[in-house]
């Protein structure tokens, strides 16, 4: 193609592209156009038949398959730069007319997956800061980025389509010059309803919306617990129903929680069926918290999950239940959640908490724990023989979660630790800005007893 007016650029290759092969002029039509581009010699590059006004990409292909690429007029976007991989993507109408295809939003996300709970089923998405997305006309975008999360995908968006998904994995396969066409649809609305076991209606409550994390391809069933990712969250209104937007059509899954009412789940097959989700009620654990026989009021009351019970969780709002506080009474009432592996703990106004367990007790009926005993604060002093003008720490206890951290007051020559709780407690000083190791670098304070007093010095 020859226009009437017509310019040259050029420019340098980066040098993370050590054995460059071609370039190529990618326009917002969403094609290689002819621009006679070519290589000049291994460190430059020049295309001598661009428009007077050019609008498009210069994009430099190395022998490797990565590419760098530099956005030629205004683009909406970042701006160039150097990538594993890059495609052009049209968005075209599916179910929609094509006028409905404005203002549309292409971004780029991937699971955010829990370091330490390898097992979990269910995601929330975060944003991909690794895939770059410059729009290259209305219906036009160019996606780039490095290797990322083998789940991570684009999400298309407008206002009168269907909220879409399409998964990097089919994108950085093949080379830039190949458009990748994905078809939008019209959008459908989700209305449901939440209601307790009696059939009445719940204002309030968290109404979470996953859909499958693996798209499911036609005959397969799916793998069980299946993963999922959220894809939006409401709250219920004073009749009990809620509304999720821009859906297409597919696999949904509802997931509703009240601290005090319940929860529910609902697999939705199809959004032409209504939706009612009845929420089946918690367990309520009771107690009363004293110190020296008197009622402790305004003490925080928790669950903690066992540690080794999330770890192995596909699911961590299986764990997660509402705090609340003791009346002036001391005694409270605290939800549990579906798995109530772990303790209940008591944190007075001072810091000072207890731990009880309900790892045994029943799961069937609401369990009373009587009275708990709130203790003092465990008090520790510390001799530092070598760490003037240093200030000490402790975080614990280790091997529970609810992990505290505790910062000593220094009274003449020794410093005290107030400890909310006997365990194992991990010492370090900061001096000069700088943490140092501590020995003893652990604390083994009895839950119960006379202050404890150690000598510390620091680690040369």
């Amino acid at each position: 193609m020859t226009w009437l007016v017509a310019i040259a650029l050029a420019g340098t290759i980066p040098s993370a592209l050590p054995a460059p092969v071609r370039v190529l002029w990618i326009t917002a039509a969403g094609y290689e156009a002819p621009a006679g581009c070519a290589l000049q010699g291994p460190s430059g590059w020049t295309c001598d038949e661009l428009p007077a006004e050019p609008r498009g990409l210069v994009v430099i292909v190395d022998v490797s398959g990565s590419l760098a690429y530099l956005p030629i007029g205004a683009l909406d976007g970042p701006g160039g730069g150097v990538a594993g991989w890059g495609r052009v993507v049209q968005v075209v109408p599916g179910g929609v007319a094509l006028e409905n295809l404005h203002a549309l939003h292409v971004s780029a996300w991937k699971p955010e997956r829990p370091r330490y709970r390898a097992l979990s089923r269910r995601f929330s998405a975060v944003e991909d800061e690794s895939i770059h997305v410059l729009q290259l006309s209305d219906t036009v975008f160019w996606v780039a980025g490095q290797p990322t999360d083998v789940d991570a995908y684009i999400q298309f968006d407008g206002p009168a389509i269907a909220t879409s998904r399409l998964l990097v994995s089919a994108l950085s396969q093949g080379p830039p010059e190949w458009s990748i066409v994905h078809a939008v649809d019209a959008p459908f609305a989700m209305i449901g309803q939440v209601q307790t076991r009696r059939g009445d209606n719940v204002e309030g409550a968290t109404v979470e919306l996953f859909e499958p994390l693996h798209p499911l391809l036609p005959g397969a069933m799916p793998r069980l617990p299946e993963p999922l990712i959220r894809r939006a969250a409401t709250v219920s209104h004073a009749d009990g129903t809620f509304t999720f937007d821009r859906l297409e059509p597919g696999r949904y899954h509802v997931s509703v929680v009240d601290p005090w009412l319940g929860r529910g789940d609902v697999d939705v097959r199809s959004l032409a069926e209504p939706i009612e989700v009845r929420l089946v009620p918690a367990l309520v654990v009771k107690g009363r918290v004293l110190r020296s026989s008197l009622p402790v009021s305004d003490a925080r009351v928790r669950f903690v999950p066992d540690t080794s019970a999330l770890v192995a969780s596909t699911n961590p709002e299986d764990h997660i239940t509402e705090e609340v506080t003791t009346a002036t009474d001391g005694r409270f009432l605290l939800p549990l959640p579906p798995d109530p592996t772990g303790a209940v703990q008591v944190i007075g106004t001072d810091g000072a908490s207890v731990r009880v367990p309900l790892t045994e007790l029943a799961r069937d009926r609401d369990i009373s724990l009587g009275d708990i005993v709130l203790p003092e604060p465990r008090r520790v002093g510390i001799r530092l023989a070598n760490g003037d003008g240093c200030t000490l720490s402790a975080v614990g206890p280790l091997g529970h979660l609810g992990l505290s951290t505790v910062q000593a007051t220094v009274v003449g020559i020794s410093s005290w630790l107030d400890l909310p709780e006997g365990g194992d407690w991990a010492l370090t000083a900061q001096c000069d800005g700088k943490s140092r190791d501590v020995l003893p670098r652990i604390l083994v304070v009895p839950q119960a007893g006379p202050d404890l007093f150690v000598d510390a010095r620091l680690v040369r």
